[in-house]
């Protein structure tokens, strides 16, 4: 017997596995572009944990294009991201 999950099939150009920021994010774009794409994501719900430490200035402009809006009002100010530093130890390094 056949798996009905396999029993559909689908038809696009491009194929987007993972919906994460730049997964969604290249979806949008290549619909905006007229290529038609599909996203696909194993989970259900977005994480209520960020992934993400930063998302740089030229990334918030990006998706302010694509019509993703409203991050520059929740983002802090870009001085305080200029002197952000990762760490592997609590005291340096």
């Amino acid at each position: 017997p056949q798996n009905p999950l396999l029993m559909n099939k689908l038809s696009t150009e491009v194929c987007i596995v993972g919906g994460g920021p730049v997964g969604a994010s290249l979806n949008i774009m290549l619909q905006n572009l007229g290529i038609k794409s599909e996203c696909f994501e194993m989970r259900k719900n977005i994480s209520p944990h960020p992934k993400a430490h930063f998302i740089s200035p030229r990334t918030v402009e990006i998706l302010d294009l694509i019509g993703i809006n409203g991050l520059k009002n929740i983002c802090p100010p870009l001085d305080q991201w200029r002197h952000y530093q990762y760490s592997s130890h609590v005291l340096g390094g």
